[in-house]
Parts: structure tokens; C-alpha cells; sequence
């Protein structure tokens, strides 16, 4: 699975207004002509399309609050905008225009405290070549996240980026690159106590073993992964693993 897999919208802490009200707020907002409100309803509002798979209006409506955010050079919000609908477009599979908004995104992360941003952004970035099925640039920009989340220390952060590199080379026939990558995540899962994490990546190292047909390793792996879903309790990962073992 994709590493911060891009989201189409921010989840609200709470239950947001009906559609119809925030479209009704934001005509008003648009009459009294005040940027921020502007901006901060349009946002609602999106979010709210994206709730309801209406992807397009999304876009239409972030695209109008990157506007006033603009005119009030609001980097925060503009940042979140250009995130929020590169999410919807991956979502829709529009890769290109994706990629321009990551970028864009890029753009405007530069200061140093902001690593973890650019991290996830690279990661997302890989994501959609990954989409793409353009294989080299989804690993050059997992590599680059990595590097960021080595440097800062992300235990579970460079779990992930292991995890989305081996499926890279998993997809390419890569298989001792894509056991080395499985590796390394599972023994930093197991750092981190991430229980789901390691049952994933067991399931990952056996169905590895599966396709290159070394039965009795794969078997091995499942028999590892079984007891560790059982544990956290993902019945559906379990029954997925248990699958596997009949083959």
C-alpha cells in the first residue's frame, strides 16, 4: 500500500454543515467580497463535495478558495488547497495534474522545520507514479522520502517507505530487492511494537515466497503473520493469510 496514500480531503473533527447551507454561506461570503471568509467556506464546502464522492465540484470549489488565498497570501491554506485536490485528483486517476500540484505543493514547503511535510509530499508523489505504473520515478521519490525520515529519525515513517518499496519491486520481478525492502520494514515495525504492521509485512514476505513458487518459506512467513492478526484483532487480514496457506 502507498505510503500517506493521498487523501482527497482534510477529515473535519466534527459533523460539517449540510451541503446546502455552506452553499448558501458561501454566496453571502462572495457578496460581502471578504477573502478569508471566502476562502475558510469554500474550503468547507469542498470538503463536503469530496464526502460525497462529488470529486469535480470539489476541485472547482478548492480551485476558487486557492484564489483568495492567493490574493491574501495565505501559504498555509494555499498549501492545503493545492494538497487537498492533488489528493482528489489521484483519486480520479488524473495522475498529471496530480503531479503539478504536488510540485506546486513542493514549492512552497521550504522551511526546514517543515521535513515531515515534505517527506509525506515525496511519498505522495510516489504514490502517483506508482498509480502510473512508472516504476523508476515512484522509486526515486520513495527514496527521497526515506532519506528525510532517516535523517528525522520516523521509525514508523520509514516503515512505510520500505514497504512501498518493495512493492515496487515486487511489481518489477525485483525479488531479493523487494525481501531486502520487506525486511527492513518488518524489523521496524517490530522496533516500533506495530503488531498490524509486522502481520502485513509477513503476508507481503510470504506471498514474495508464493509467486517465485518456494513453498515451504512461504508457508513459513503465513505461519507468523496468522497469529499476529488474530492478535490485533482484522479478522478480514486473517481470513486473507489463511487463504493463502490453502493456496
Amino acid at each position: 500500500m502507498p505510503d500517506a496514500t493521498p487523501l482527497p480531503y482534510e477529515t473535519p473533527s466534527q459533523t460539517p454543515p449540510p451541503v446546502q447551507a455552506l452553499e448558501s454561506a458561501l454566496e453571502e461570503r462572495r457578496v460581502a467580497g471578504d477573502a478569508a471568509a471566502l476562502a475558510e467556506t469554500c474550503m468547507k464546502l469542498a470538503q463536503a463535495y469530496a464526502a460525497q464522492g462529488s470529486f469535480r465540484r470539489a476541485l472547482t470549489t478548492y480551485e476558487e478558495a486557492m484564489k483568495a488565498c492567493e490574493e491574501r497570501e495565505d501559504r498555509t491554506n494555499r498549501l492545503l488547497c493545492l494538497k487537498s485536490m492533488a489528493g482528489l485528483c489521484y483519486r480520479e486517476g488524473a495522475w498529471n495534474r496530480a503531479l503539478d500540484l504536488y510540485h506546486q505543493a513542493l514549492g512552497l514547503l521550504r522551511d526546514p522545520e517543515e521535513r515531515p511535510d515534505i517527506a509525506q509530499t515525496h511519498s505522495q508523489i510516489g504514490s502517483v507514479y506508482q498509480g502510473q505504473g512508472d516504476w523508476d520515478k515512484a522509486l526515486a521519490a520513495y527514496r527521497t522520502s526515506l532519506e528525510i525520515r532517516e535523517r528525522l529519525g520516523d521509525i514508523r515513517g520509514m516503515a512505510l517507505l520500505h514497504n512501498n518499496l518493495g512493492a515496487v519491486y515486487a511489481r518489477q520481478e525485483r525479488w531479493q530487492e523487494a525481501c531486502q525492502a520487506w525486511s527492513a520494514c518488518l524489523a521496524l515495525h517490530e522496533k516500533a511494537g506495530d503488531r498490524t504492521g509486522q502481520a502485513i509485512t509477513l503476508g507481503n514476505l510470504g506471498s514474495l515466497a508464493q509467486r517465485q513458487g518456494q513453498w515451504e518459506e512461504a508457508l513459513a512467513w503465513y505461519a507468523r503473520s496468522l497469529p499476529l492478526y488474530r492478535e490485533s484483532g482484522d479478522p478480514l487480514g486473517g481470513a486473507t493469510i489463511s487463504n493463502n496457506v490453502g493456496f
